[in-house]
């Protein structure tokens, strides 16, 4: 059996088959946007034909959410990596120096895409909702570890965690800018705004990352 390019089709078991397809759709919404995924644009990415997409997901609104979620569970597996056994103050600055980074651009405008196609996609509405929350549920985690073992002095975790969030949010409005503005409209903000609510002294993050990735932006945002 061939494709529709004329390739030798690979058999592969639903489950792969499906994973494929939701990983080459998750491709193209980090490349292109998520209104930019279709059908026939997958079905192209994994040289099948389009009728084989439709068998798996009937409605392509469920193959946007499907795909939004592969890409973001990526994204927070490198903003809050499984079994880190880093100091706590050291994983905060990855995420935030993470979010900064220029590698995050592509993930940035995912987000703000995925904000505007949800007006219109229940399922990818509920998706973004779930992952809001996940990743604010990781932080705030973060924190509370932080606060027992005396790095942090933060009394309103939950409320700080939402606000880091909100800031960290806002470099998805900079993301089409010269990723230098990013840094010194959003970065001093996002850092001071970070050790305050978690009760350390200021500069305390930005040292550190400054020591642990010299030449990245955070570093840039040091007086």
């Amino acid at each position: 059996m061939t494709t529709a390019t004329g390739r030798p089709r690979t058999r592969l078991s639903p489950e792969h088959r499906r994973a494929e397809i939701v990983t080459a759709a998750a491709e193209v919404a980090l490349r292109e946007g998520l209104e930019c995924i279709t059908l026939r644009r997958v079905a192209a990415a994994v040289h099948v034909r389009p009728g084989l997409i439709s068998h798996y997901f009937s409605e392509v609104d469920a193959l946007v959410a499907a795909a939004f979620a592969h890409a973001t569970n990526g994204e927070s597996q490198i903003l809050f990596p499984a079994d880190d056994t880093r100091s706590v103050d050291r994983r905060v600055v990855t995420l935030l120096d993470g979010v900064l980074s220029p590698d995050a651009a592509d993930f940035s405008r995912l987000w703000m895409s995925a904000r505007i196609v949800s007006r219109h996609n229940a399922a990818l509405r509920a998706v973004v909702t779930a992952q809001e929350e996940t990743n604010r549920h990781q932080l705030i985690q973060l924190i509370r570890a932080g606060v027992e073992g005396g790095t942090f002095a933060c009394t309103t975790i939950e409320r700080s965690a939402l606000l880091i969030f909100i800031l960290l949010d806002a470099t998805t409005t900079y993301v089409n800018k010269d990723v230098t503005e990013v840094t010194d409209l959003v970065g001093t903000l996002l850092f001071d705004t970070t050790e305050r609510e978690l009760g350390v002294p200021a500069g305390t993050l930005r040292s550190l990352s400054a020591q642990l990735a010299p030449a990245g932006l955070a570093a840039t945002t040091s007086p």
